[in-house]
Protein backbone atom coordinates (compact mmCIF):
# COMPACT_ATOMS: atom_id res chain seq x y z
CA UNK A 1 0.00 0.00 0.00
CA UNK A 2 2.79 2.84 0.70
CA UNK A 3 3.32 2.61 -3.15
CA UNK A 4 -0.07 3.14 -4.17
CA UNK A 5 -0.32 6.14 -1.64
CA UNK A 6 2.73 7.67 -3.30
CA UNK A 7 1.23 6.99 -6.41
CA UNK A 8 -1.80 9.46 -4.96
CA UNK A 9 0.30 11.69 -3.91
CA UNK A 10 2.05 11.97 -6.79
CA UNK A 11 -1.39 12.79 -9.04
CA UNK A 12 -3.49 14.42 -6.31
CA UNK A 13 -5.09 15.89 -9.26
CA UNK A 14 -5.51 13.16 -11.23
CA UNK A 15 -6.28 10.21 -9.04
CA UNK A 16 -8.35 8.76 -6.57
CA UNK A 17 -7.09 5.95 -4.10
CA UNK A 18 -9.71 4.25 -2.52
CA UNK A 19 -8.60 1.42 0.19
CA UNK A 20 -11.23 -0.93 0.91
CA UNK A 21 -10.25 -3.26 3.89
CA UNK A 22 -12.19 -6.12 5.17
CA UNK A 23 -10.64 -6.51 8.50
CA UNK A 24 -12.79 -7.42 11.01
CA UNK A 25 -12.23 -4.24 13.73
CA UNK A 26 -11.21 -0.86 13.18
CA UNK A 27 -8.13 -1.83 15.63
CA UNK A 28 -6.18 -3.86 13.29
CA UNK A 29 -6.87 -1.50 10.77
CA UNK A 30 -5.30 1.48 12.49
CA UNK A 31 -2.40 -0.49 14.00
CA UNK A 32 -1.52 -0.98 10.28
CA UNK A 33 -1.84 2.37 9.78
CA UNK A 34 0.77 3.10 12.40
CA UNK A 35 3.09 0.90 11.16
CA UNK A 36 3.63 2.31 8.02
CA UNK A 37 7.08 4.73 7.21
CA UNK A 38 5.73 8.15 8.73
CA UNK A 39 6.21 10.10 5.13
CA UNK A 40 3.61 7.78 4.08
CA UNK A 41 1.07 8.25 7.18
CA UNK A 42 0.91 12.06 6.21
CA UNK A 43 -0.40 10.77 2.42
CA UNK A 44 -3.24 9.16 4.32
CA UNK A 45 -4.84 12.32 5.54
CA UNK A 46 -4.93 13.73 1.60
CA UNK A 47 -8.11 14.81 -0.31
CA UNK A 48 -7.49 11.73 -2.69
CA UNK A 49 -7.55 9.47 -0.64
CA UNK A 50 -10.22 7.46 1.19
CA UNK A 51 -10.65 4.78 3.32
CA UNK A 52 -13.72 2.67 4.09
CA UNK A 53 -14.42 -0.43 6.13
CA UNK A 54 -15.94 -3.76 4.83
CA UNK A 55 -16.20 -5.96 7.12
CA UNK A 56 -18.91 -7.78 6.08
CA UNK A 57 -17.67 -8.02 2.59
CA UNK A 58 -20.34 -6.52 1.26
CA UNK A 59 -18.53 -4.25 -1.37
CA UNK A 60 -15.12 -6.26 -1.83
CA UNK A 61 -17.03 -9.57 -2.83
CA UNK A 62 -20.48 -8.19 -3.26
CA UNK A 63 -19.60 -5.28 -5.98
CA UNK A 64 -16.07 -6.51 -7.12
CA UNK A 65 -16.32 -10.52 -6.88
CA UNK A 66 -12.91 -10.05 -4.98
CA UNK A 67 -12.28 -13.34 -3.91
CA UNK A 68 -7.66 -12.83 -3.26
CA UNK A 69 -6.00 -9.95 -1.45
CA UNK A 70 -4.29 -7.77 -2.26
CA UNK A 71 -6.78 -7.29 -5.73
CA UNK A 72 -6.60 -3.57 -7.11
CA UNK A 73 -8.97 -2.35 -9.79
CA UNK A 74 -8.27 0.61 -12.28
CA UNK A 75 -11.25 2.75 -12.68
CA UNK A 76 -11.81 5.27 -14.91
CA UNK A 77 -13.45 8.63 -14.44
CA UNK A 78 -16.42 7.66 -15.61
CA UNK A 79 -16.41 4.68 -13.04
CA UNK A 80 -15.74 1.95 -15.34
CA UNK A 81 -13.44 -1.03 -14.12
CA UNK A 82 -10.72 -0.46 -16.67
CA UNK A 83 -8.39 -3.20 -15.12
CA UNK A 84 -8.35 -5.96 -12.25
CA UNK A 85 -5.02 -7.02 -10.58
CA UNK A 86 -4.87 -9.66 -8.49
CA UNK A 87 -1.78 -9.96 -6.18
CA UNK A 88 1.09 -7.58 -6.21
CA UNK A 89 2.74 -5.16 -8.77
CA UNK A 90 4.90 -2.12 -8.76
CA UNK A 91 3.15 0.61 -8.54
CA UNK A 92 5.48 3.47 -9.37
CA UNK A 93 6.25 1.48 -12.21
CA UNK A 94 6.33 2.02 -16.30
CA UNK A 95 4.05 -0.98 -16.26
CA UNK A 96 1.21 0.95 -13.68
CA UNK A 97 1.77 4.54 -15.02
CA UNK A 98 0.71 2.82 -18.47
CA UNK A 99 -1.97 0.97 -17.39
CA UNK A 100 -3.54 4.18 -15.44
CA UNK A 101 -2.47 6.68 -18.44
CA UNK A 102 -4.45 4.44 -20.90
CA UNK A 103 -7.56 4.26 -18.85
CA UNK A 104 -7.48 8.56 -18.90
CA UNK A 105 -6.85 9.46 -14.82
CA UNK A 106 -3.46 10.44 -14.99
CA UNK A 107 -0.44 10.64 -17.02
Amino acid sequence: MPDLLELANRHKHDLVFIALSTDRDVETIERFFKKLPEDVQDIIDADNVIFAHDPRLEISKGEFGTNMYPESFIIDKDMNIIKKISGVIDWLGEDARQMIFQAGDAK
